[in-house]
């Protein structure tokens, strides 16, 4: 089963559902866009949860953790 990966969760949401996201995340989606869309930071563990909460099961605390530190 193929797991969705942090970039194409977020790019799959409606502008104003990258909005909604990023404030109930505690951060914008600049930020997203620009640090964390292609992994060019790693967000803290704090933020990590609050990206899987705010997806409502889509993604994992796992998932992430995959995603950014894939390398």
């Amino acid at each position: 089963m193929k797991t969705t990966t942090f970039k194409e969760f977020y790019q799959s949401l409606e502008p104003k559902a990258k909005a909604r996201y990023a404030k109930a995340t505690g951060t914008t989606t600049g930020y997203i866009e620009c640090h964390l869309l292609y992994a060019r930071k790693v967000p803290r563990p704090v933020l990590l949860r609050k990206l899987a909460l705010a997806s409502n099961g889509a993604l994992k605390f796992e998932d992430l953790l995959e995603f950014f530190y894939k390398q």
